[in-house]
């Protein structure tokens, strides 16, 4: 079936091309990271047909063959090679950064799955409304300034914010003095620390309730260094000497945004090298990572899994995540070129990474499996250009008034797709 012309014709290396024959590890894992978002054997039909350049589609790998399959592959296999992207970006892409500082963002969110008794014993099941549903939770860890989610994880519902970034800070290698940015439900003094501990910096919002927010309203400065005492709690299980025994200097930032007060801490106490108006609009950087979750869910659609286990939902998962991190990569390298189009023009542009992402469905594999990737990366970069979409720095969005709001709720609507 296969001629010489054919390997020529689609530029297969040797290798790639054996591989193709079959569902092999490197196919499957590709297969898995293409965006799967249809049905799993339309998905197995379009990856070929794009692959072999078919005019039209073939059956040559059924879903039945795919699920045998990712029995044997771990979902581990997906964070090893989002590590890897990582870490080559570290080493080789031109990163933007805060006077020299890498700017990361943690927060968490959740998505649901088939009330099926293997999920609910997996990730736990909640109550909602008139009827009990299954979401699991997940959090990640995002470079804001630069768009690349660099950690992800998927988790029981009932699993802590605070413990999800712990986990991202002891299973991660962060870069050197990284500034982390934290929303009100991770103002921890443990957490804190041990950001303080592995030798990186924090900047977090405080909530109304803690008594170090009431004590710098109290003063009524804008910007102040204060000591953030040991917590009763932590002070009893901390051993006597250890760093969790001692308080912290802290520096408190006070502004306000339509009325509005908000409260930062920060371990960067320098004033002189870290101005408040900075650090002001270098948190408002952390917006980046809601935007991130929006990508997720309504790009990369991480609801739509492919599986009816909980190994599936991890594939799923974490295959689509360094799908997207990959892309990021890759746009990366076209910042040059934005940058010098917007000296030329009036308006503000930037990377599209919704149409970025729709680009890169069907082309991975290629990546990995032509013998030159060249070509295609360079016709990657062309397309990444011209898909530019304009940007209003500063515009916002009028918020709801307070108040009590008429809810519809679509209670027999499912809030996941099977893709099975």
């Amino acid at each position: 079936m296969f001629s010489q012309d054919f390997k020529e014709r689609h530029r297969l290396s040797p290798t790639a091309f054996t591989r193709c024959r079959k569902l092999s590890f490197p196919i499957l894992v590709l297969f898995l990271a293409n965006f799967l978002k249809g049905s799993l054997q339309d998905e197995l039909d379009q990856f070929f047909q794009a692959f072999f350049r078919w005019d039209v589609a073939k059956r040559w790998v059924t879903r039945s063959a795919v699920s045998q399959a990712r029995r044997k592959l771990s979902h581990r296999a997906f964070i090893e090679l989002l590590d890897t992207t990582c870490r080559f970006v570290d080493q080789h892409a031109p990163l933007v950064t805060y006077q020299n500082h890498r700017v990361f963002a943690i927060d968490g969110s959740t998505f649901r799955v088939p009330n099926r008794a293997e999920f609910e014993q997996e990730f736990g099941q909640i109550r909602q409304a008139h009827h009990r549903c299954i979401l699991p939770r997940f959090s990640i860890l995002h470079d804001v300034l630069n768009r690349l989610t660099y950690d992800a994880i998927l988790d029981h519902n009932k699993t802590s914010e605070g413990n999800a970034a712990f986990r991202h800070l002891e299973e991660t290698e962060l870069p050197a003095k990284s500034i982390i940015l934290l929303d009100r439900g991770y103002c921890h003094f443990t957490l804190l620390k041990s950001i303080k501990t592995l030798g990186h910096q924090y900047c977090v919002r405080v909530s109304s309730e803690r008594n170090i927010y009431k004590s710098f309203v109290k003063s009524g400065k804008r910007d102040m260094v204060m000591v953030l005492p040991v917590p009763k709690e932590v002070a009893r299980k901390a051993s006597s000497g250890s760093l969790f025994s001692k308080p912290m200097m802290v520096r408190m930032i006070r502004f306000h945004i339509k009325g509005e007060m908000f409260i930062l801490m920060t371990s960067l106490i320098e004033k002189q090298k870290y101005s408040r108006q900075d650090l002001i609009e270098l948190y408002h950087q952390r917006w980046q990572i809601e935007e991130s979750f929006k990508s997720k869910k309504a790009r990369l659609k991480i609801e739509e899994i492919s599986g009816l286990d909980p190994d599936a939902a991890r594939q799923d998962f974490h295959a689509k995540i360094f799908a997207e991190a990959l892309t990021s990569a890759l746009l990366l390298q076209e910042q040059e070129h934005v940058d010098a189009y917007n000296d030329r023009t009036l308006n503000h542009y930037k990377l599209c990474l919704t149409q970025a992402l729709a680009k890169m469905k069907n082309t991975i594999a290629l990546l990995f499996l032509r013998n030159k990737p060249r070509p295609i990366l360079k016709e990657l970069s062309e397309i990444f250009r011209k898909s530019l979409t304009g940007s209003a720095p500063g515009r916002t969005a009028k918020r709801r008034a307070s108040g009590r709001y008429i809810v519809k709720i679509q209670i027999f609507a499912p809030g996941y797709k099977s893709n099975r």
